[in-house]
């Protein structure tokens, strides 16, 4: 039985891979990881934010949970947009607050800048900086607490209210 193995390639770093979604890595395993290890040292060098990106992607975002990772893998397509081209050392709080200043969601450009603080600690640990431009750095303003709860009396008003759902429709909410 011959067996291959393949990696799956996070999106958006097809281009390391020859542009693959799903890349050979070998027959055997010394062989897949031999393959593994020669794509991933030439990552080793980050030079902008892309590269950073890219790594994280790699290294960081599968070892998280599924929901968890569709998200970062959004944020880090949103970064890496606007600041994938520029070189680790001009990163400032200043260009932080102007991109979350400039975009159209604000709770998301605070999710991704979350995102960016977590993608700088790893540059830290990979030796790639030596300090951390934004910790400890950025305040941004977050959502307003909520003032109250739902009460127990509003669920009953709720699903006291008649069905308007078609036949065979799936109930949102059961009254047990």
């Amino acid at each position: 039985m011959v067996r291959t193995i393949y990696y799956q390639v996070p999106p958006g770093l097809e281009a390391h891979w020859d542009g693959k979604q799903l890349f050979r890595l070998g027959k055997t395993l010394t062989e897949a990881y031999r393959t593994w290890s020669d794509r991933i040292g030439s990552m080793d060098k980050a030079r902008n934010v892309g590269q950073l990106l890219d790594r994280y992607s790699m290294e960081v975002i599968p070892t998280k949970k599924k929901l968890t990772q569709v998200e970062n893998n959004r944020a880090i397509r949103r970064l890496r947009a606007v600041f994938g081209e520029l070189p680790l050392a001009s990163i400032r709080p200043q260009l932080v607050y102007q991109y979350v200043d400039k975009s159209k969601s604000k709770i998301q450009a605070r999710k991704e800048v979350r995102t960016f603080g977590h993608v700088f600690t790893k540059a830290v640990e990979w030796g790639y900086i030596d300090r951390h431009p934004l910790k400890g750095q950025i305040r941004l303003k977050g959502e307003h607490p909520r003032d109250r709860y739902v009460e127990d009396w509003e669920l009953l008003e709720c699903l006291e209210l008649s069905s308007k759902r078609k036949k065979g429709s799936v109930l949102m909410i059961k009254h047990i």
